[in-house]
């Protein structure tokens, strides 16, 4: 199962590469976890579907830091802004 997502989100970061040229692709969620499990998968995909491979440098891959939390951190922190401003 990672092995397919991975290849359709290779396939997908490719298209994107192609109109956005980005330095690094960000994955985070649940099955984020698996790290280079997913993270393999994807980079191989990405550069069979890549279009002009070799004329800008390819961007990372990598997993987001916070991973699942990251939604709990930003209500956190916009909680905390609003109490700041409103004390």
């Amino acid at each position: 199962a990672l092995r397919q997502l991975g290849r359709w989100l290779g396939e997908a970061s490719a298209s994107l590469s192609a109109v956005l040229d980005p330095q690094r692709f960000v994955f985070g969620g649940g099955v984020a976890v698996a790290g280079e499990l997913l993270l393999a998968p994807i980079r191989e995909s990405f550069l069979e579907h890549l279009p002009a491979r070799g004329y800008h440098p390819e961007p990372d891959f990598v997993i987001a830091e916070l991973v699942n939390d990251a939604g709990v951190v930003g209500a956190a922190d916009l909680a905390r802004v609003w109490v700041e401003e409103h004390a």
